[in-house]
């Protein structure tokens, strides 16, 4: 469940990279076209530390919101789950 969790946190961080870098290449080519104003572009070790960043700590997220329920899940006995909840 974990597994599942995590794969599934890495697919929208994935998703969330791709579209923010698209975001970022057409704001920074509509600001360089009408030349807003000079524009420094960050170094690839600046880039790479934000992707990163972002991968651990989505990755964490996911990781703890599929790891608490299942933790209190795990405390619950199986025949008074059963009891308590329609369960076919």
């Amino acid at each position: 469940m974990i597994g599942e969790a995590f794969i599934l946190s890495m697919a929208g961080v994935l998703v969330g990279i791709v579209l923010g870098y698209g975001l970022y290449y057409g704001m920074l080519a509509l600001l360089r076209a009408r030349k807003a104003f000079p524009f420094i572009e960050p170094s690839l070790s600046a880039e790479l530390f934000g992707v990163l960043g972002a991968v651990a700590i989505f990755s964490l997220i996911g990781i703890i919101s599929a790891w608490f329920p299942a933790n209190q899940s795990a405390k619950i006995e199986p025949s008074a789950a059963m009891a308590l909840e329609d369960i076919d």
